[in-house]
């Protein structure tokens, strides 16, 4: 019977293009702008407690968090020479994130690269075709790179067996038979866990990579090569794409979704918890996740590609008791609830606040939401239990966008949560997109008459933002809406395109996912004829992209901070110039500016008059 490896691993949320705090997790990727707050990284501690759990040596790094510069990465890998480099990625900062690989190939050439995020695991096969990249991590990353890190061939210590391990094929000792385990996903079927018709494969995702490109020798299924690489048995593993040894992009089959009883606490100990406090109180925060899934279906949302549409909700006892942890080890009484609709199951809610009531809890917390998804009663046991703001994703403010988004609620649903958090004593966000198809000035003057009659806290404007693996994208896409600047000959040019001469903020939240008030610094509208879009992959391997200054490249502006959508009757720039408007009509009320005053607390007031000059520049 044959040990597992152990190894030296390094996770993390790579520096942002010009060295500001940015959030890379799932569906949202997120600069710390204007009043906005630097997220802890859920995802990669979750990893973190998996492969700590089988004996890995394992090193936890936010860099934007830490105001750590690309030059202290690098530094960090060749000092550090781990097996693997594994880290997140998000759309506005892609072309910025996959050049990392090449820097960590620089520092240290028999590192295994690895990524995860929505968009990469939408387009593995253009990631591997174009970067230094060696493994795309697609979909649900924490049980994959456990699975992943198990198939190194380090120093073994573990006494595991290939046979316990579901999702792989193995040989038995003595040269005997393959053995194909049960699929993977932390041991359940790919179709148990997946909702009915639910599909993550790459060609479902739109996956357009194919053979070709450099050759990685020793990566992936038999090949030889020198040096750790050749250590990896990537065919093994299933939900990952990589090169094989000839080259080719291989995509092995999908993993299937983690068992919610088998989803660890974050190991936050791995990281430097330091920097997350909130963005008006100062106070120490940190991440929960008791729900994954979202089996909702609107069109601009990329939540699907990381969690699936079903619901998978934890046992309430091990949320309880990660939230006690928290509080004991790192003295932390205030948490974001996260889940791309928390309410979604009423009844789970209620236990949960009646979990934290029945252990004498004294916590805070907030939540995203659904407009269709709170009622009253359970809004007041929220409150008991420590809420203290909700998130809503209200969107629109006409019903037929609303409509044509799938987002499957009315305006009438949004005044009647709105009111009813705020009889319950709960202090609300309300997000909304402008410019999704169908929209025109008049609806998007009707969002903005919305926003300003709703008893709201805290609004953010987004411009729609057709992410790769939405419905949105799709159609934008089939029509030519999307601004791209035109052709650059790569097979990217039509998903990234050229890289912008302007630097863009990249705020990208949806569905409720702020903690406080809009992000946004600087404008992202371009003069007539300006390119919109994104930073180009580099053509090949190795190309890179040079960096700029300490972060290593630019924000591209496609993000849901700036508009890359040329509607009919509704130009990007007409957007843009709405969503400065909707901002200043928003936040230039006295009770707004009031009720955020009354939300500061002494540690924060340095922090806000920075921030309100940061925002009054902004949206002049």
């Amino acid at each position: 019977m044959g040990l597992l490896p152990v190894m030296k691993l390094i996770l993390f949320n790579p520096p942002a293009p010009d060295g500001r705090g940015f959030t890379r997790e799932g569906r949202c990727t997120q600069e710390a702008g204007v009043w906005a707050s630097q997220w802890p990284p859920v995802t990669l501690a979750t990893a973190a407690a998996f492969l700590a759990g089988d004996g890995h040596e394992v090193h936890g790094v936010d860099f934007p968090a830490l105001g750590l510069p690309v030059r202290d990465l690098e530094a960090r890998i060749a000092a550090l020479r781990p097996d693997a480099a594994l880290w997140t990625t998000g759309t506005p900062t892609l072309a910025h994130d996959l050049y990392i690989a090449t820097l960590v190939k620089a520092a240290s050439p028999e590192t295994l690269t690895g990524v995860m995020g929505t968009h990469v695991s939408v387009m593995p096969g253009e990631v591997l075709e174009n970067s230094d990249v060696d493994v795309v991590i697609r979909g649900e990353p924490e049980g994959i790179i456990r699975e992943l890190c198990r198939r190194g061939n380090g120093e073994g210590r573990i006494t595991r067996t290939p046979g316990a391990i579901a999702g792989i094929s193995h040989e038995a000792g003595g040269g005997g038979p393959i053995t194909l385990n049960p699929e993977g996903g932390g041991g359940a079927s790919a179709s148990n866990n997946r909702g009915e018709g639910e599909s993550s494969a790459p060609d479902r995702a739109g996956v357009v990579g194919t053979a070709g490109g450099g050759v990685r020798g020793g990566i992936g299924g038999g090949g030889s090569g020198g040096g750790r690489r050749e250590r990896w048995r990537l065919s093994d593993v299933v939900g990952i794409s990589y090169k094989d040894a000839a080259g080719a992009v291989i995509h092995n089959p999908d993993a299937g979704w983690l068992p919610p009883e088998e989803i660890p606490a974050p190991a936050w100990e791995h990281f430097d918890l330091a920097p997350y406090r909130l963005p008006l109180s100062g106070r120490p925060f940190l991440i929960v996740a008791p729900v994954r899934g979202c089996p909702y279906a609107c069109s601009f949302c990329t939540a699907p590609v990381y969690y699936g549409r079903k619901l998978r909700k934890r046992p309430v006892a091990n949320v309880i008791a990660e939230i006690k942890d928290n509080i004991r080890r790192f003295g932390v009484t205030e948490f974001f609830i996260w889940a791309d609709t928390f309410t979604a199951d009423r009844k789970y809610v209620r236990s949960f606040c009646e979990g934290i009531l029945a252990a004498g809890l004294r916590i805070t917390w907030t939540c995203n939401s659904r407009v269709d998804t709170i009622d009253g009663e359970t809004l007041a046991l929220m409150k008991r239990a420590g809420l203290w703001m909700i998130s809503f994703g209200l969107e629109a403010g006409d019903d037929g966008i609303l409509a044509a988004s799938g987002k499957r609620i009315t305006t009438a649903d949004s005044r009647r949560a709105v009111h009813l958090a705020r009889a319950a004593g709960v202090r609300t966000a309300g997000h909304f997109i402008l410019g999704l198809p169908g929209e025109t000035e008049a609806t998007m003057a009707a969002t903005l008459r919305l926003a300003c009659e709703l008893p709201l806290n805290i609004a953010q404007f987004y411009a729609a933002a057709p992410f790769p693996g939405t419905r949105l994208y799709e159609e934008a896409t089939v029509r030519g809406w999307l601004k791209t600047g035109g052709g650059d000959g790569n097979a990217c040019g039509n998903t990234w395109g050229r890289a912008a001469d302007k630097e863009a903020d990249s705020s990208s939240a949806h569905e409720g996912e702020s903690m406080a008030a809009p992000g946004p610094e600087k404008n992202a509208s371009t003069t007539e004829g300006e390119s919109t879009a994104p930073p180009r992959i580099p053509a090949g391997p190795g190309a890179g992209i040079p960096p700029a200054g300490d972060g290593g490249g630019q924000f591209s502006p496609f993000s849901q901070n700036s508009a890359v959508l040329e509607l009919p009757g509704l130009s990007a720039a007409t957007v843009d110039a709405f969503r400065r408007r909707s901002y200043r009509a928003f936040y230039r009320r006295p009770k707004i500016i009031a009720g955020l005053l009354a939300m500061v607390e002494p540690g924060a007031a340095v922090h806000l008059t920075a921030a309100a000059r940061r925002f009054l520049k902004w949206s002049r």
